[in-house]
């Protein structure tokens, strides 16, 4: 399943996300991938309103997200967006360096 469409980060936007395993993207921009924030799993609305409170993450802007259903598939797809995130620019998103 691809990812959705950027997301204004609020609240109002997060209570609509389903309860279910995938991956989400957080970022500062919508057109420039080098403003990925946040790279994360897990159940994704659970996952989303976590962050909210969070000093890196929950300063992010926007995000979307993709359904995966199975948390293993979630972990994986995680772990390949990651790997091409730092093969093009060199680093992990800012804010999985701080939380490791």
């Amino acid at each position: 399943m691809p990812f959705t469409d950027w997301k204004v980060y609020i609240k109002a936007n997060v209570d609509e996300v389903p309860d279910v395993f995938g991956v989400y993207e957080m970022s500062n921009s919508k057109t420039d991938s080098l403003q990925i924030t946040y790279i994360g799993c897990g159940e994704i609305h659970y996952q989303l309103r976590r962050h909210l409170k969070d000093s890196c993450v929950g300063s992010s802007t926007y995000f979307r997200y993709e359904q995966t259903f199975f948390d293993k598939i979630a972990q994986e797809r995680e772990r390949v967006l990651l790997q091409k995130f730092r093969e093009k620019y060199g680093r992990l998103p800012i804010c999985n360096e701080r939380i490791g």
